[in-house]
């Protein structure tokens, strides 16, 4: 067993400590790709505005080189998300995938987000099955209206990705307007009939994520969602971020799979939303680890794959460290993904993507100098998005997939 660096000139470099794409197990997953060639020059004119087609083009040229790496295609991606500064863009962006992907479409998401980079417009990512190509998972009843994506989400491999679900219906009319307890309903409803269509059900979810526009009412989301999930929780990340449907208070994507062994990390201290009283069988209990602000655990582990919720700089005793200090938050952030990854038998070079929430983008170099201490090298795959977070003085979130046995046996992806 080994840990393999592929060198590749025909992509763009990065000052962050980050692999463009990591292959670990049956599963590849890729960085955030930016619309920058392999001189980083940014793709199109940019003067006054944003050229949204070539931008669009370019992150696909490097989402394919990042696939031919590891000698898959389009064919084998289950799921992409893209991240747009301007959703008025979005339609143009759809085109661009309606034209170029091919009648085979992934599960996709888009979400709002203030990009990372300068004057770059967007970014995506995806994740590929290696072993086998995404099928097209198509619910019995029609749900909302997606674009350019998978009718109800794409499987592979056990697993099933879904595409965003905001609260619209088969018509693609907004459901429950000002009312987030009914636009969870309708939201979660439409998944439901997805994850019946791909064999599941909401106790197969283990990742939630969920883009919402603001804070207000972010208590009442929670009382809804409990029962529709219910203990052991997915892990789960919630972050602020525009959508694409006018008044939409919320988007709910998600991750859910089969295997023959599930294990769920959580603290010893009892989370918000988590009623049960007596310890499961199925669970971890980490010191250490903060109770979970939320009704979510802290990871959820399904054979040799484990997805980790957003973790936060919270201590054990529900204190924040370092109010504002993007330093001190991301170190507490890590550890706290270190207890959890011990907790699993695992070290941090299991981890193969980490999706990062940071509140200004002046804050990454710091937060780059204190991440890059948390592992050995050749780094996970990395997204970053500047968002907004659920505390106030938060200023970091940072969710993790990890494969067991990655550490010793992975492909990762660099310029």
């Amino acid at each position: 067993m080994s840990v393999e660096t592929i060198q590749t000139q025909n992509l763009p470099k990065s000052d962050w400590p980050m692999s463009h794409a990591v292959q670990a197990g049956n599963w590849l997953f890729t960085s955030a790709m930016p619309p920058l060639d392999n001189a980083s020059a940014i793709a199109g004119k940019t003067v006054g505005r944003i050229d949204v087609e070539a931008q669009a083009a370019q992150c696909l040229v490097n989402l394919d080189t990042a696939l031919s790496a590891f000698k898959v295609d389009r064919s084998h991606v289950t799921k992409t998300k893209s991240y747009l500064a301007d959703l008025r863009n979005k339609p143009r962006l759809e085109a661009v995938l309606q034209k170029s992907w091919g009648p085979a479409q992934p599960a996709r998401s888009c979400i709002g987000s203030i990009m990372p980079l300068t004057d770059i417009g967007m970014q995506i990512e995806a994740t590929a099955s290696l072993t086998e190509k995404a099928v097209s998972v198509v619910p019995a009843r029609p749900v909302a209206p997606v674009g350019p994506a998978a009718p109800g989400g794409a499987s592979a491999g056990g697993f099933f990705f879904s595409n965003g679900h905001p609260s619209i219906d088969a018509h693609g009319k907004l459901v429950a307007r000002g009312d987030i307890r009914g636009q969870v309903e309708q939201a979660l409803d439409n998944l439901g009939e997805c994850l019946k269509a791909a064999g599941m059900d909401y106790s197969d979810v283990i990742k939630v994520n969920c883009t919402v526009p603001s804070w207000y009412g972010f208590m009442r989301y929670n009382e809804i969602y409990i029962k529709y999930f219910r203990e052991p929780f997915p892990a789960r990340a919630t972050i602020q971020g525009r959508l694409s449907n006018e008044a939409t208070l919320l988007e709910f994507e998600v991750v859910a799979a089969k295997g023959k062994e599930k294990v769920t990390i959580e603290s010893v201290v009892t989370g918000i939303g988590h009623l049960s009283v007596k310890k499961r069988s199925d669970t971890i209990y980490v010191p250490g680890l903060p109770g979970a602000m939320a009704p979510h655990s802290h990871a959820v582990r399904v054979d040799d794959v484990v997805y980790i919720c957003g973790q936060i700089p919270y201590e054990e005793n529900g204190l924040m460290i370092g109010w504002g200090d993007i330093r001190a938050q991301t170190i507490k952030t890590m550890e706290n993904h270190v207890l959890t990854m011990e907790a699993l038998g695992a070290s941090m070079d299991d981890i193969v993507k980490t999706n990062v929430s940071i509140t200004e983008d002046s804050m990454i170099p710091i937060f780059c100098e204190e991440y890059a201490k948390f592992f050995k090298g050749p780094y996970p795959a990395m997204t970053i998005a500047v968002a907004g977070l659920a505390q106030d003085s938060m200023v970091l979130e940072v969710e993790a997939v990890a494969v067991i046995g990655a550490s010793k046996k992975r492909k990762c992806l660099v310029r």
